[in-house]
């Protein structure tokens, strides 16, 4: 009597191999460009700016602020940024690429973007001649 094979559970080397696969064809293979803190906060605020209607011309900050103020308040600008420090904080949690040092980094980027956004507003706020 001949007994059916049962197929063997694949290595782990077998499903590594088969995961590195995926994050390839799923163009995922470099994973560190994206998954860094200030890389990927820089990704995601794009990706917002883009939902916002920004050309890739208006994407640089400097730029991008005045005209984002024009379609919204200060503070609704400052939770959207706020939001997306936050998404960006998840997803390195995730990824395991949040230390103490990139963190530091990211908050310090989010403060800087923040206070940009107080400065200009107070500026667009002073009327003309003074």
């Amino acid at each position: 009597m001949a007994m059916s094979a049962e197929p063997s559970a694949p290595s782990p080397l077998q499903v590594l191999a088969r995961v590195n696969r995926a994050l390839e064809d799923a163009g995922l293979s470099d994973n560190r460009a994206q998954r860094e803190p200030l890389p990927l906060f820089t990704e995601l605020l794009n990706d917002w700016f883009v939902c916002q209607d920004l050309n890739e011309q208006q994407m640089e900050w400097s730029i991008a602020l005045p005209l984002l103020l024009q379609t919204m308040t200060a503070l609704e600008l400052s939770e959207s940024i706020r939001s997306v420090f936050e998404e960006t904080l998840q997803l390195c949690r995730a990824h395991g690429t949040l230390s103490v040092w990139t963190r530091r980094e990211l908050e310090s980027r989010f403060r800087s973007l923040q206070a940009d956004i107080e400065k200009e507003n107070q500026r667009l706020q002073i009327p003309a001649g003074y």
